[in-house]
């Protein structure tokens, strides 16, 4: 018992150490040592069986089932943005803003995902045989999700503070750029093809007011995000 205790696993190991021996000596040599390492052997492959294969969740699975989830939750809180831009309503704006804000306990999944799929690919069948697809799905993740969000949420803030402030009349087309992000958000999270990219404010020739110039900002900065993923999720070419 004391050497299953220094290994540091939970209690049922001494505990389990401890009834063996007993069985040992209670029973005799010739048959309880015989009878308990088949219990061991059948326990062994048993317990193998169900926690390395059938089981195992999938790691790939778990990360974009959380990744999807972000990004359906942000798409939510664009298409609220769109709806109080076109509204003129603060409260609707504010709503949005905490929309995007609670969007915050969908990235603090994803990123306990990530790390539960890459423990996994050390430490189980299943993972090792997608190791490599793991590393390349929370690499595409890792950082790319927190710039989205941080973006997201910045943007959010900017557009909560404009209508606040009573701003000048927002640039034409901004509304339209919010609800296209929305829909790449969605599109996104259900592995759609990309839809063709709208072209930046600032790009168009359109004069942006200073008092939405943060706003554009932001949401160009998430645009940019938006676009790495799908060039990252577009099929490769066909040779």
């Amino acid at each position: 018992m004391l050497i299953a205790a220094s290994f540091g696993q939970a209690a049922v190991v001494p505990i389990q150490a401890g009834v063996s021996a007993v069985l040992v000596l209670a029973l005799g040599l010739e048959s309880a040592g015989l009878i308990r390492m088949e219990d061991v052997a059948v326990g062994v492959v048993v317990g193998l069986v169900f926690s390395q294969i059938l089981l195992t969740p999938d790691p790939v699975r778990e990360i974009d089932a959380a990744a999807d989830d972000l990004l359906v939750r942000l798409a939510k809180a664009f298409q609220q943005s769109a709806d109080a831009l076109k509204a003129d309503d603060v409260v609707k704006a504010e709503a949005a803003l905490r929309s995007f804000s609670s969007s915050h306990d969908s990235l603090i999944a994803l990123a306990a995902g990530i790390d539960g799929a890459r423990n996994a690919a050390r430490w189980s069948l299943r993972g090792r045989l997608t190791a490599r697809t793991v590393a390349e799905t929370a690499a595409r993740y890792d950082r790319r999700a927190i710039r989205l969000y941080a973006s997201a949420l910045l943007f959010g803030e900017a557009l909560a503070n404009a209508l606040r402030k009573g701003a000048a009349p927002a640039p034409d087309g901004l509304s339209g750029i919010i609800s296209e992000t929305a829909n790449r958000c969605f599109r996104l999270a259900g592995a759609q093809p990309a839809s063709k990219a709208v072209q930046p404010l600032n790009d168009a020739g359109t004069a942006v007011p200073a008092s939405w110039y943060d706003t554009v900002i932001h949401l160009q900065a998430v645009g940019d995000v938006l676009r790495n993923f799908e060039e990252i999720n577009r099929p490769p070419p066909a040779s």
